[in-house]
């Protein structure tokens, strides 16, 4: 069922080469994102628009309990302080990483961390899964990933998905909350037949998924089950995540991307890069803090 009754508004025009990783700060009611290519970080706090320059090809964020950011670099994970845009290392695996650079990567319950890896130049299916407690050592899963990306949970925090874009797969686990461990991976959803590749997801309070469609120029809801359920047309070909967020979480931010766009492609999609914003029917979780 195709949505197009639904607003897409155009909440900030950031033009960002490779608008990523949107997450939703309840404790201050901001939203971060970045733009990987460009080597920024933008802070959304109603609508006054904040950026500052980070390292480029900075995969994802995760806000933390301690009013800092942390952020997977190229060369590791780093703590920003957002008061002084100092930068403090927390784990250089540069050597282990070789070719990979981490990508998308979310927190879970009890505050772990977890991200992906993938091949800088998307050619080998090298990318790892990384667990990142309070611990300074990761749990390292070899899962031979082609674009990690979209991380989330069930409400329950029983289920894990990930999402592998080169692959147009995104993978069910089951996820034990009490030890953090992940185990009897399976297909849940084979993208072969869709338009795009899936990108950034989000999981609402009823258990949906909410996929973004790179090159697919819309977000897919699917259901627990893996079910299709909408689409909702965007004016971009390419969003690549999104995250429920606002006062009563039920506003969908999407990032999109100008990567590799033709100039005919941009002449037609001028809005490509830049943040957008959907009222639905449906509450989002909290993003947990590390």
């Amino acid at each position: 069922m195709v949505m197009s009754n639904i607003l897409v508004r155009c909440e900030k025009s950031t033009q960002s080469i490779l608008g990523e990783s949107p997450v939703w700060n309840y404790q201050n009611n901001t939203l971060y994102f970045l733009d990987i290519k460009g080597g920024k970080l933008y802070e959304l706090n109603k609508d006054t628009l904040i950026s500052r320059n980070i390292p480029k090809n900075t995969g994802s964020l995760a806000c933390t309990k301690r009013n800092q950011i942390l952020l997977s670099t190229k060369n590791g994970l780093k703590f920003l302080n957002p008061q002084t845009g100092g930068l403090r290392n927390f784990f250089n695996n540069a050597k282990p990483l070789n070719f990979c650079r981490f990508n998308d990567g979310k927190c879970s319950t009890q505050g772990s961390f977890w991200v992906s890896s993938m091949d800088n130049c998307e050619r080998k299916n090298i990318g790892k899964l990384y667990q990142f407690s309070n611990k300074f050592r990761p749990m390292i899963y070899d899962m031979k990933l082609g674009i990690g990306n979209g991380i989330g949970w069930s409400p329950d925090k029983t289920r894990m998905y990930i999402t592998d874009s080169k692959k147009k797969r995104i993978y069910l686990f089951k996820f034990n909350r009490s030890n953090q461990n992940i185990y009897e991976k399976r297909i849940l959803i084979d993208f072969h037949s869709y338009k795009g590749f899936p990108d950034g997801l989000a999981v609402d309070c009823e258990g949906s998924l909410w996929v973004a469609m790179w090159d697919g120029g819309c977000i897919n809801r699917f259901s627990s089950k893996g079910k299709f359920i909408s689409t909702i047309p965007l004016p971009v070909p390419r969003p690549t995540s999104l995250a429920f967020g606002g006062e009563y979480l039920n506003t969908l931010f999407i990032t999109s991307a100008r990567f590799k766009l033709q100039k005919q492609d941009l002449d037609k999609f001028p809005l490509s890069g830049n943040l957008f914003s959907i009222k639905v029917n449906n509450t989002g979780q909290k993003v947990e803090l590390y």
